[in-house]
């Protein structure tokens, strides 16, 4: 390149910083009427500006915004008076101009400071190839920025320094430069002379941070920068181009340490042409080396690594090498003992003279998710030659990538030549490379100086990998001379030029397992074995013929290969249901299985799924899938009667399964006996197990009536989940039908007997939702029956003869709910077991404002009216939901009850009055609550089951409770529940006070009884009451459990365990419980 070249680029250079530049906003000259308005320059800094050499009184605006002329004191004509002139720890401040003669060069920094320059490409430092341009003494800690310094240079010495160096700086303490341009710097002599721009020496500190070196040239070492002696060398976002020096062309590192950061490496070069000269960009043998985010582009050395040249411990990441030159490593170069780990990096059209287009490595190499693509080399590795040491590739892609010959001998490793090392691959991809002798992607030389060459790929993909054509071309993908070891890797569509279209092997041990091997040619040859010994038992050849006809060697037919197979979950399917199906991989041609953790065929290969019918009888989803672990599956959905005839292929072999599929439409009026019919489906299922039925209408009874057989439930309870409760619970919906008056689904008697208690029906009718449980009939009860039919009719309150309950009730709809045995009408009636109704229902705005008084109430066959205290309304689902233990008729009601003596316990009124409305609290008359008198055990037990809606079967009662008592079965259901075991000697005590302690120990267990208390209490949760000491030691879990569940808060900072519980008190308690229900 000619001095104009160099000066074009030069000039080029400085333009761009000139436009970066003005893009940053500079400080303005400070002007007012026409005159300079002077500062006054901070303490201790100085000013420089070169046209106070001839006029003093012309005024400057410096960088930091200070205004000044040349008379002022801290003002100076030169560089060299103004580091002189600054104080130490200040700041040198530079206005633009041009910068020569001998006080603007050769200066020593002794001191501490700071250099700021007004802008890059205005203020420059011309050394004029006299000297260098600054020393910065050790010790110090110097800063630059914004100045370009140009053609510094050091070309003799006086004194010893060892090395000669550092044309434009040689830096002996901490130096930070940033946003600086160093160009045509040299250091050039007689001697060793390093650094064309910089010497970063012993134990010194050099970080550079968006600078520019340009066109710097070193005689021996480091073209712009060489940094040795343990010293520390850090460069972030800078760019270096067209740096020359025999060894490392822009930057050579000896000892210390080396970071080098989203910096940009482009036509730099070393132009030593023997053997330990190199690195075109950078040459190191630094202790540890970092080259991140980085670019390095058409670099070149005449030796080794055309960009990069490592002899140490050394990480790349994350960085792009293209179109760099090397004889040896066309990007990168790892010596001998020298540690080297790529990770995420591109290596593209790099090319190497002899060995390794992209990289060559002798010493420990670790490669990680990195591309090399379109690399060559004309000897031997068009992207890696590696050897003497261990080397471990990983999530790479090696593509397109080539090696040519210039002799009979070379020619050999397309992607990769190895030698005398451990290669291993794993989950990589090699694509169309090419070798012009042998081994297209990979050729893996016999041992020279270690005991073996061994090459082991896991999960390897290679596709179209090939040599050239002609006699002695062989290993399409692989030529293997030693040790080789492929398990799960994928090789098709490979071409040698002789034989072995995917291996060759030539005298090597090789051990090929669980590998795909389809598509290679020549197709009779796809792996050919000269000497040597070579198992490849149980691998896929693409069909389930194996290997016949498609290998070449004696003693080498395997005698187990793999073979396609098909299997289905499910060979009988109801239409919309799925089979799944699934193609796998894992078993031999003798029927031998191999789990997939031994070993299977690598991932990713494509399956096809069909069905032969025209029309199809039913659908895949997906239609086509890969295999993972060496099995792929789909769902068939049956969506046509018939016999379904399932094709799998994979490659260039199709196994077939048949799945029969049946409707699943009952014929109405009939048991389900397992009959199908041909018909519009009554009676459907969905995937979740949902059934849907649409009734037959009786225009005469106007009830609507479904009957839902053994068949049927079974289905559903196949693909129903349980439920939080851990039951199955089935949905049956009875299609609406205009004019019914009722809906009588029919089941049959056995799924609604106790041996069904894990499982439920919620049938939904246009009058009404009923949860039915599966044990809700007992045994003695159905042990004749076969069918029960429950039927849902909804009618008015003009039958009810009660006048009074007829007004209230008004014109809300009345629910009739009754059960049949084998047709007969049954009063079913089981306290163990309570049944679950909603009704729709649309309330007033009267209503809806108070919602909680909207009930439900019971009718008996003579017109009475009970309240059902489960009764409540859920504004969400615009239903009236409760619970009952026999079947009668039911009526949603709105009910406001309140007394007269209330007013002094107006934080009770409300609880009182909701739960007086529902039944569940009992006044002392028809006007009187008494809200301040204690409440009884018995009458807070009454009020606590009926808050709870528990039920039992009484098998007897406390001595002390008679018949007569209106809480005689509150009490007995608790007695039976487990909640009490009364007073002792069978006593319950009904009209004693009840403490506050004993309410809560009543009330945890029974919530605990009925599943509806998680919470477990302790003596910590009863720390921040005052009065802790004074609960009992029986009650200290159950009062800590109320208290944790939010049921108790206390009052003042106290509990009160021993006091009497008031009925407002416990009013306001068992709301909290029904609310928290």
């Amino acid at each position: 390149m000619g001095k104009a070249s160099l000066y074009k680029i030069a000039v080029f250079f400085i333009v761009i910083c000139m436009m970066v530049t003005a893009a940053i906003p500079m400080t303005s000259w400070a002007e007012e009427e026409g005159f300079s308005i002077l500062s006054s320059p901070a303490e201790g800094d100085a000013y420089v500006y070169s046209g106070w050499a001839s006029n003093s009184s012309q005024s400057v605006t410096f960088p930091d915004g200070i205004v000044i002329d040349g008379t002022q004191p801290g003002a100076y004509s030169t560089i060299k008076q103004g580091v002189s002139g600054v104080q130490a720890g200040r700041t040198l401040f530079i206005a633009d101009g041009s910068y020569t003669g001998a006080n603007n060069r050769n200066i020593t920094i002794n001191k501490n400071i700071s250099m700021i320059g007004q802008s890059l490409a205005g203020t420059v430092i011309d050394a004029q190839q006299a000297s260098r341009i600054f020393t910065i003494s050790a010790g110090r800690n110097v800063t630059i920025r914004n100045i370009t310094m140009a053609n510094g240079q050091i070309s003799t010495v006086s004194g010893f320094d060892f090395y000669f160096g550092g044309g434009a700086i040689f830096n002996k303490g901490t130096l930070t430069v940033n946003d600086c341009a160093f160009t045509g710097n040299t250091a050039q002599g007689n001697d060793v002379f390093v650094g064309g721009a910089v010497y970063n020496y012993e134990n010194s500190t050099l970080k550079i941070n968006h600078c520019i070196f340009l066109n710097n040239v070193a005689q021996d070492w480091g073209g712009a920068i060489y940094s040795d002696w343990y010293a520390t060398l850090e460069i972030k976002d800078s760019t270096f181009t067209g740096n020359t020096a025999p060894f490392g062309g822009a930057i050579c590192s000896s000892t210390g340490l080396l970071t080098v950061e989203g910096s940009t490496f482009a036509n730099n070069s070393a132009t030593a042409d023997y053997n330990s000269g190199g690195g075109g960009a950078i040459s190191s043998s630094a202790d540890e080396v970092l080259v991140k985010d980085c670019a390095f582009i058409s670099n070149a050395a005449a030796a080794d690594g055309g960009a990069i040249s490592f002899a140490s411990a050394a990480a790349v990441e994350d960085s792009i090498f293209t179109d760099n030159s090397a004889d040896s490593g066309g990007a990168v170069h790892n010596g001998e003992n020298a540690t080297l780990i790529v990770t995420g990096s591109t290596f593209t059209n790099n090319t190497g003279g002899n060995y390794g287009g992209a990289i060559v490595n002798y010493g420990k190499f670790n490669l990680e998710e990195s591309i090399l693509v379109q690399n060559s080399a004309a000897g031997y590795g068009g992207a890696l030659y590696t050897g003497f040491d261990d080397c471990n590739i990983s999530n790479s892609t090696f593509e397109s990538n080539r090696v040519t010959s210039t002799w009979s001998g070379d020619g050999k490793g397309g992607a990769v030549c190895s030698f005398d090392c451990i290669l291993r691959l794993d989950t990589c991809d090699f694509i169309n490379n090419l070798a012009d002798n042998n081994g297209g992607a990979i050729y893996n030389d016999e041992p020279w100086f270690r005991e073996s060459s061994t090459l082991e790929a896991i999960n390897c993909n290679f596709t179209d990998n090939r040599t050239n054509t002609g006699i002695n071309r062989n290993g399409g993908a692989i030529y293997n001379c030693d040790i080789l070891m492929l398990k799960a890797c994928d090789l098709s569509n490979n071409t040698a030029g002789t034989d072995g279209g995917a291996i060759y092997n030539d005298g090597g041990n090789a051990e090929i397992h669980f590998n795909r091997i389809t598509g290679n040619m020549p197709g009779n040859s796809q792996i050919s074995h000269s000497s040597g010994t070579m198992n490849i038992a149980n691998n896929w050849w693409g069909d389930n013929e194996g290997s016949d006809g498609k290998i070449a060697g004696i003693g080498l037919t395997p005698a187990t290969w793999l073979v396609l197979t098909v299997s289905r979950d499910r060979e009988v399917l109801d239409l919309g249901e799925s089979s799944t199906v699934t193609a796998d991989l894992l078993y031999d041609n003798q029927g031998n299985y191999y789990a997939p953790s031994n070993g299977h065929i690598p991932d990713g290969i494509h399956v096809a799924f069909d069905e032969s019918g025209i029309p199809p009888l039913g659908s895949f989803n997906p239609l086509s899938g890969t295999m993972v672990d060496g099995q792929a599956s789909t769902a068939f959905t049956a969506n046509r009667p018939g016999a379904a005839n399932i094709m799998v292929s994979v490659d260039n072999q199709q196994v077939s399964a048949q799945i029969d599929i049946e409707d699943i439409a009952i014929i109405p009026g009939r048991p389900d006996t397992g009959g199908r019919a041909r018909t519009s489906e009554l009676v459907t299922i969905d995937s979740a197990g949902n059934i849907t039925a649409a009734p037959k209408f009786n225009q005469n009874t106007f009830i609507a009536a479904t009957e839902i057989g053994t068949s049927i439930l079974n289905k559903a309870f196949e693909r129903v989940a349980k439920n939080s409760d851990g039951k199955r619970a089935v949905e049956i919906t009875i299609n609406v039908e205009k004019g019914a008056k009722a809906y009588e689904p029919t089941l049959p008697a056995s799924a609604l007997t106790s041996s069904g208690t894990g499982t439920e029906f919620v049938i939904k009718t246009g009058f009404a939702s009923v949860t039915l449980s599966g044990g809700m009939l007992e045994q003695e009860a159905a042990a004749c029956a076969e069918k029960v039919s429950l039927t849902v009719a909804q009618t008015d309150s003009s039958d009810i003869d009660n006048e009074e309950a007829r007004e209230r009730i008004g014109g809300r709809p009345v629910i009739q709910l009754s059960l049949k045995l084998d047709g007969k009408p049954y009063a079913w009636s089981n306290e163990n077991t309570p049944v679950t109704v909603s009704i729709p229902y649309q309330p007033t705005a009267q209503e809806l404002a108070d919602s909680e008084h909207i009930t439900v109430w019971y009718i008996d066959g003579r017109g009475n009216v009970a309240e059902v205290p489960s009764g409540r309304y859920d504004p969400a689902t615009g239903t009236v939901t409760f619970s009952t233990t026999h079947f009668s008729n039911f009526t949603v009601v709105y009910v406001t009850k309140t007394y007269d003596d209330l007013g002094r316990v107006a934080w009770a009124k409300k609880p009182i009055e909701v739960l007086a409305s529902k039944g569940i609290l009992k006044g002392i008359s028809e006007t009187e609550y008494a809200p301040q008198t204690n409440i009884t055990r018995a009458d807070f037990l009454y009020c606590l089951v009926r808050t709870l809606g528990a039920d039992a079967k009484a098998d007897g009662n406390f001595d002390d409770i008679g018949k007569d008592a209106y809480y005689y079965k509150e009490i007995a259901a608790a007695r039976k529940l487990g909640i009490t075991g009364g007073t002792g000697n069978n006593k319950f005590s009904p009209d004693a006070g009840i403490t506050r302690q004993d309410m809560m120990v009543l009330t945890e267990r029974a919530l605990r009884m009925l599943n509806r208390l998680d919470a477990q209490g302790t003596a910590s949760d009863l720390s921040q009451f005052a009065d802790k000491s004074l609960v009992a030691a029986y009650a200290v879990n159950g009062v800590a459990s109320v208290v944790k569940e939010g049921l108790i808060t206390g009052s003042g900072g106290k509990i009160n365990p021993r006091g009497n519980t008031t009925r407002a008190e416990a009013a306001v308690f068992l709301y909290r419980i029904y609310n928290n229900d």
